[in-house]
């Protein structure tokens, strides 16, 4: 009698024990599945250098220039593609200098000596626009601190126009956004004058507020999206297209042969010399591809010095 009653007790236990653990199984199967996967950082795996560019090119460069590059699966097409990114927006082309790509450089290093970095609001308008001609902050304390970037246009805008920043924290020192004058003035208002508006146009309100003349100020203010449509320049993206097609992935062990390459310099293009190569291969020392209803030889030539 003892020996049924413990079989029994242990086949309960038993079951009671895979129940647990098919919920348990279960539970747990269905916390993952209602979480969110989790986020790689597609830059990872890059070289700093390539990440610096990323950051730094980040106002200039397209989603799909983006995807494009953070697909390439080698460094020295990822630096190719660098030089590419600059070659399409060479205003001058024709020129030995790349006059953007000069700027771009002296607009960096200014963002990260007077602004810290090469993010945030203020870095990305120094960046595109360039410096203003003056900046100017607010003083009234009914307002939230302001900083006002006036400009007399720039080489793509041939019109003066403002862009404000608010530290929506109320700090002088930031952090700094951008203010839309679609916004309307009420968010710039401090709590404090937020809470004698009671129903009173927010024009009156602030020129009451504020001995300066705050509203004259913010007139010439301009919307920051519209102004990027003029200021970013936008080469034909069938360059990204072209670049990836021409980029071949030469395989691990693949042969090599001996080669000569020669190079000639026939003239001068303005200031630009033309160069010549030629690439000799001895016939003996490749196999030809047949083909249906001929041979051919086929090469990469893969120019990895740039």
């Amino acid at each position: 009698m003892y020996d049924r009653t413990m079989s029994r007790l242990s086949r309960t236990i038993s079951t009671l024990s895979l129940l647990s653990l098919l919920f348990g199984t279960l539970s747990t199967h269905a916390a993952a599945a209602g979480r969110e996967p989790e986020k790689t950082d597609p830059t990872a795996n890059l070289q700093p250098r390539h990440r610096e560019f990323l950051e730094e090119v980040a106002p200039l460069m397209s989603d799909p220039e983006r995807q494009a590059f953070l697909g390439l699966p080698h460094d020295y097409q990822r630096d190719a593609f660098i030089r590419r990114f600059w070659e399409v927006r060479d205003p001058y082309p024709k020129t030995a200098r790349n006059e953007l790509y000069e700027q771009w450089l002296e607009r960096l290093k200014m963002a990260q000596e007077q602004l810290g970095g090469t993010t945030g609001a203020r870095a990305r308008v120094l960046l595109l626009a360039g410096p203003p001609r003056a900046i100017s902050h607010t003083t009234c304390d009914a307002l939230l601190p302001l900083e006002v970037w006036d400009y007399n246009g720039t080489d793509r805008i041939k019109r003066s126009f403002s862009i404000v920043f608010v530290s929506p924290g109320g700090s002088s020192r930031g952090p700094w956004r951008l203010w839309y004058p679609g916004e309307g003035l009420s968010s710039l208002m401090a709590v404090e004058l937020r809470l004698q508006t009671n129903g009173t146009n927010d024009d009156d309100l602030v020129s009451r507020a504020c001995s300066e003349d705050v509203l004259g100020r913010l007139g010439p203010a301009a919307d920051w999206d519209q102004l990027q449509k003029a200021l970013v320049p936008r080469p034909d993206e069938e360059w990204v297209a072209t670049f990836l097609a021409r980029s071949t992935d030469v395989p691990d062990g693949a042969a090599t042969f001996p080669a000569r390459a020669d190079f000639s310099y026939p003239g001068r293009y303005g200031s630009r010399t033309v160069i010549q190569g030629l690439v000799s291969v001895p016939r003996a020392e490749v196999r030809p591809e047949r083909l249906e209803k001929s041979s051919a030889y086929s090469f990469v030539v893969d120019d990895k010095a740039g």
